[in-house]
């Protein structure tokens, strides 16, 4: 026979974050603020019912429709729902649900999720005016697609043939960034070899630019050494 316990109390949700995840975890807390060991079970959901050892405790009917919805979104019995911060429609999901929320990765996340639903088309961006040489066209459309992710902070990749310009279409970002007062100091990791290329590209279309090398085993490790520099140029190798 169930052992239905007349206590009651509610969802409690909290959250890790990562580099590039988000994991909620949900528990279940007494009237006193005490957390349960208990085991969410779907079945159980449409009773209103959470488990804890051999007994049984009555959820909200907020509650429950809470937790029928993150069951959908993947939660386990445990109450653990992992995701990556970009599942956008996902994060947007879960911070309908606990509505309460104020943690600033969900609420940008979500405001990202609003931005894009409502996107068209990238916008094209102004040239730095410091930028030494003329831009080809197609440079120009991959320097507006830099500013986009810039403007909606996301990581992308700039992918060309060899020797169509990627490094320029780069520079010209960080130009726009340095005359806006924007850039701070930026870690820039190549192939050992193509480090004497960064440079001159530099020389040649953002002289204004401030560089740094940061390479080879006598490599000065003192961070502060290096933040006067709009670029710290390294090597994987």
């Amino acid at each position: 026979r169930e052992k239905i316990l007349s206590r009651r109390g509610r969802l409690s949700v909290s959250l890790v974050s990562g580099i590039d995840w988000f994991q909620f975890r949900v528990a279940f807390r007494d009237e006193e603020g005490n957390p349960l060991d208990v085991s969410f079970d779907p079945a159980l959901l449409g009773r209103r019912l959470v488990k804890t050892g051999d007994h049984y405790l009555y959820l909200s009917a907020e509650d429950a429709h809470k937790l029928k919805r993150l069951f959908l979104d993947g939660l386990d019995r445990k109450g653990n729902l992992k995701t990556s911060k970009l599942n956008l429609s996902l994060v947007d999901e879960i911070r309908d649900i606990l509505q309460d929320t104020d943690d600033p990765e969900i609420t940008r996340a979500a405001e990202l999720y609003e931005k894009l639903s409502h996107f068209e088309s990238i916008e094209p961006e102004p040239l730095p005016r410091k930028l030494a040489r003329p831009l080809r066209p197609y440079q120009e459309t991959g320097y507006h697609w830099l500013c986009f992710l810039r403007a909606y902070d996301l990581g992308g990749c700039l992918a060309d043939d060899m020797g169509l310009g990627k490094t320029v279409q780069t520079l010209t970002l960080l130009q726009r960034l340095k005359e806006d007062g924007r850039l701070g100091t930026s870690l820039v990791v190549v192939p050992l070899t193509t480090v004497a290329n960064w440079e001159h590209e530099i020389e040649s279309w953002t002289p204004e630019l401030s560089v740094i090398r940061h390479l080879g085993p006598g490599r000065k490790k003192d961070l502060d050494l290096h933040l006067g520099y709009d670029l710290v140029m390294t090597s994987y190798h």
